[in-house]
């Protein structure tokens, strides 16, 4: 029950289930796992800590325990409690599985090539033991990170390399922003047949490959439309808030942008470490300019360089906030 709910997005609701779990087998490492994970994603970060304490002090924490204490240490901006995360995995089985975390952590930060190169480092493991099908899988959900953050070329390039994952979310909605909405949409009639029951195909999944598509297609309305199904779901992570809030910028619904992207902020500990959080800052920004709120649009700008202060200078995303900045400081001085 407690996983259905973080699944769905009401890790709030999944927390009180874990916990009468847990609390007839203290031992039970899934236990801890589960109840971390609910405590994390509903904004519990210290609680969650110490459900992760608990769980190494009953010594049955694994990989899932320590990659939860790292988003947590991320969460915190606890340095020490990260580096402590990567070194217990170091030299160990669970070094890959932290290892990807650390990619997703780099990719929240702005360093979408140094997230590369660690990712590389798993996909290279997996190929030496002969496993392609999970180093196809880890290189699968690259593209649109980087397509995302303005990378659109290398996320072409890599596409262009990675086959074609069974069940991928990310694949065809990499392809449509990239420009292949043909091939995503292809892709997204396929999947939906495949998928006739599923919850999350039909309501979360698939509506974002809907709306990457008419997003390509400068069709921002068909976009928000395509996401309305998936509001119940919105807790579950980032990715369907941002590329609503997304659509509604580019529809000029500014108040109901910067809503979508304070329901980021707001619920920033949702799923994995993203870099919609501090992009979410960027967007506010953005919305806020166009409404000529120039006090508030620099006050974000401001917080989104404050957050990715040791991102990636050349990194697209980057390099057209700042241009933004300067000439919005250029007409307040006007």
């Amino acid at each position: 029950m407690s996983n259905l709910r973080t699944q769905i997005g009401q890790p709030e609701l999944a927390i009180e289930p874990a916990r009468r779990a847990l609390a007839l087998d203290r031992k039970d490492a899934v236990g801890y796992i589960v109840l971390a994970r609910a405590q994390l994603y509903a904004g519990h970060v210290d609680a969650s800590i110490a459900t992760c304490r608990q769980a190494i002090a009953q010594q049955v924490d694994g990989a899932e325990i320590h990659g939860l204490l790292l988003y947590a240490g991320f969460a915190n901006h606890d340095r020490a409690l990260i580096e402590a995360q990567s070194a217990w995995a170091k030299g160990t089985t669970a070094e890959p599985y932290i290892t990807v975390q650390q990619m997703l952590l780099a990719m929240a930060q702005g360093k979408p090539r140094y997230g590369a190169e660690l990712i590389n480092q798993v996909v290279e493991g997996y190929q030496h033991r002969g496993m392609q099908e999970p180093a196809n899988r880890m290189r699968g959900g690259l593209p649109r990170l980087e397509a995302e953050l303005g990378m659109t070329e290398a996320a072409r390039k890599l596409l262009d390399q990675v086959p074609l994952v069974d069940g991928s979310t990310d694949l065809p909605v990499a392809l449509a922003e990239v420009g292949e909405d043909g091939k995503a949409e292809v892709i997204l009639r396929e999947d939906l047949k495949k998928h006739p029951e599923d919850t999350l195909w039909q309501y979360w999944r698939a509506p974002q490959i809907a709306a990457a598509i008419a997003l390509a297609r400068n069709k921002p309305l068909d976009a928000i439309d395509a996401l309305r199904k998936s509001i119940p779901y919105d807790l579950r992570d980032t990715e369907v808030p941002a590329m609503r809030a997304r659509a509604f910028l580019s529809a000029t619904q500014f108040d109901l942008a910067e809503a979508e992207f304070r329901k980021i902020i707001d619920h920033r500990t949702a799923g994995v470490p993203s870099a919609n959080v501090a992009l979410a800052h960027l967007g506010i920004a953005r919305a806020r300019a166009l409404l000529g709120n120039l006090t508030g649009s620099r006050e974000e700008y401001e917080e989104f360089f404050a957050i990715w202060n040791d991102a990636e200078p050349e990194l697209p995303a980057m390099r057209q906030a700042r241009a933004e900045y300067a000439k919005l400081i250029g007409n307040a001085r006007r």
